[in-house]
């Protein structure tokens, strides 16, 4: 295996990591702005690319293997370049891990939000049932206008 075929398979890698770290950004701008409809698309982006990277790796398993028996015996500029673009990979891969928590517990905010919203809906829903159950029928059930 060359070190060019080394460098090819980390650039991909590091692609797609850029390319869900900028999908991220977008999905916490949609999340903050409350707006579903983008929220889904950017999933939708962010699935293929996921799909993508799946057969990427299972297609350079052998690269990354060749790449633990072999990086020692590289020259030191063409490791130097490797090592170098899995760091970049890791570190795409931690903003991307961080952005992602966040998103989580935004969404987790909103949803509390809207549960307690929701429960204090049907908790004065129910007192309004039963003030109206408690009156007389002529008086909770009809308005008269000429009393």
């Amino acid at each position: 295996m060359s070190s060019e075929q080394f460098l090819e398979t980390f650039r991909n890698r590091r692609h797609f990591c850029q390319s869900l770290l900028d999908l991220s950004r977008q999905q916490a701008e949609w999340i903050n702005k409350d707006d579903t409809m983008q929220l889904l698309t950017v999933l939708g982006q962010k699935q293929r690319v996921l799909e993508e990277m799946d057969q990427h790796k299972r297609a350079s398993e052998k690269v990354y293997l060749d790449w633990q028996q072999r990086k020692d015996s590289l020259p030191p500029n063409q490791r130097e370049d490797c090592e170098h673009l899995l760091a970049e990979t890791e570190a795409l891969i931690e903003q991307l891990l961080e952005l992602e928590r966040a998103g989580t517990e935004s969404l987790i905010e909103k949803r509390d939000k809207t549960q307690r919203q929701l429960e204090t809906v049907v908790q004065g829903s129910q007192v309004h049932a039963a003030y109206r159950d408690s009156m007389p029928v002529s008086t909770s059930r009809h308005l008269d206008i000429g009393r």
